[in-house]
């Protein structure tokens, strides 16, 4: 990775890719918390991609390339001299999604208005209510004149494999896409002291496969970005509990019954037999 992403990774400070374990427990929260992060293969393509949509010219810094029969070994590994190693095929689907990218009518003329001091943006801040240190690294940044509407848009790049609406909202809850947002809106506000309402959010999605189409999707602060928002809040607020506590609790700190599923009871199973044969007989005697 480069000097600039190690350096955010070992900073202090709440980032969201460990915040989100709170939605686990706190006891995932306080083993992730500084534990490694292995700088897999998959995760060197997705920043090469986000490097070839946002910052083309440190690709050849930060990324060693080699061919698609060549497999990766300390000779390669040595090569690289600290740089990523990826295969040329992996370099010829990044360049190909950031021309989707830079052709699409929405998120082509959107990212064009983003100056480089505001790609891979870092913000840090503390959080008001908590008095928590916070940090987070922005994809893009526009802040927008004074005038009608947000004052500054975050924008987060994601790779998807499918761009359709449903799709896209499935995967922005199941993966807190929304609360990723906030968490990054909250930092602008406090930085540049912006209203709730004066910072929104927009996900530009982009299909890793061919014809790698491109989806624009914006978090309104009274829409996505509110729920989003609710849910970094009840983190954070238990995250500072259980620093001042002490106590990291798992996910079932508590006795329960077991709640089987509906199809795993007796009654359950005679009344699907009882149906079949109902069924059978019905069609025997019509």
């Amino acid at each position: 990775m480069s000097t600039a992403d190690a350096e955010y990774r070992n900073s202090p400070g709440v980032n969201f890719s460990t915040l989100k374990l709170m939605a686990r427990s706190p006891a995932a929260y306080r083993y992730g918390y500084g534990a490694d992060d292995d700088d897999t293969a998959s995760r060197a393509v997705l920043r090469l991609i986000h490097a070839a949509v946002l910052e083309p010219h440190t690709i050849d810094r930060d990324f060693h390339v080699i061919p698609d029969d060549v497999r990766r070994s300390p000779k390669i590994t040595a090569e690289a001299g600290g740089r990523a190693v990826v295969k040329a095929a992996d370099l010829a689907t990044a360049q190909a999604m950031a021309a989707a990218v830079a052709a699409h009518p929405v998120a082509g003329p959107m990212l064009a208005q983003v100056p480089a001091s505001h790609r891979e943006h870092t913000v840090r801040w503390y959080d008001p209510p908590t008095g928590l240190p916070c940090k987070g690294r922005l994809d893009a940044l526009v802040v927008h004149a004074p005038g009608r509407g947000a004052r500054a848009t975050v924008i987060d790049l994601k790779t998807v494999r499918s761009c359709a609406p449903r799709e896209i909202a499935r995967m922005a809850a199941s993966m807190h896409w929304h609360a990723q947002a906030a968490h990054y809106a909250a930092g602008v506000r406090t930085n540049q002291g912006l209203a709730d309402d004066e910072v929104d959010a927009v996900l530009i999605v982009m299909e890793q496969a061919p014809p790698h189409d491109v989806g624009v999707y914006r978090l309104t602060p009274d829409g996505a970005l509110w729920a989003g928002e609710a849910l970094r809040r009840a983190w954070l607020d238990r995250l500072a509990e259980c620093l001042r506590s002490g106590v990291w609790p798992g996910a079932c700190p508590d006795e329960q019954e077991l709640e089987l599923p509906g199809w795993a009871y007796p009654d359950a199973v005679e009344d699907d037999d009882d149906d079949d044969n109902e069924g059978t007989d019905g069609g025997a005697n019509g």
